[in-house]
């Protein structure tokens, strides 16, 4: 038996790769269950808006189809206190936008931040949506059930139908089998 061990449990995080490399601002995705109306800055928007985790307050403004963002260290009324993590959470903002740009909150939607000249804060200068693929045809509802059907087998004393996984190395399982018979 010359097998490798690995003591504990193995990690299966990766390190986190920026999407863009110039400020942008994501807001998440509502799809999921619960979803919370996150607004997250990349690096590159820490760095140019100067934002410290749990520091900064973060200022959305509006000016006729313009999106404007500011960062303050002192505490505004009208402002947002970002997460360590430089996030901000906020229902009122995040659907206000959503309606002024008519935006698909079941995908990620970043707005891509530039500097406005002499100003102390930026405009969102454009606003890139995730792409979604949604295939929902009747054909494909039908063959995935025939599948489904195809992979549930009634087992002998068992409470219900169970899922048997197809396994090509039969000859091991017989094994199993035999040694817990």
């Amino acid at each position: 038996m010359n097998k490798e061990v690995i003591w504990g449990v193995p990690t299966l995080r990766t390190k986190k790769v920026e999407k863009f490399n110039t400020p942008v601002v994501t807001m998440s995705s509502l799809a999921k269950k619960g979803a919370g109306r996150k607004f997250s800055f990349n690096t590159a928007a820490q760095e140019a808006l100067g934002l410290e985790g749990g520091e900064t307050y973060i200022t959305f403004g509006f000016s006729g189809d313009s999106i404007l963002v500011m960062a303050s260290a002192n505490e505004d009324p009208n402002g947002v206190q970002l997460t360590k993590q430089c996030s901000i959470s906020n229902k009122r903002i995040y659907e206000y936008i959503a309606k002024i740009q008519n935006l698909n909150t079941d995908v990620e939607n970043h707005l891509h931040l530039t500097a406005v000249e002499g100003q102390p804060y930026f405009e969102v200068s454009s606003i890139e949506s995730e792409s979604v693929l949604i295939e929902s045809s009747q054909d494909n509802a039908e063959e995935l059930e025939t599948i489904m059907e195809e992979e549930v087998q009634e087992v002998p004393n068992s409470p219900g139908p169970v899922f048997v996984a197809d396994s090509s190395d039969d000859e091991e399982d017989t094994q199993i089998d035999e040694e817990w018979a």
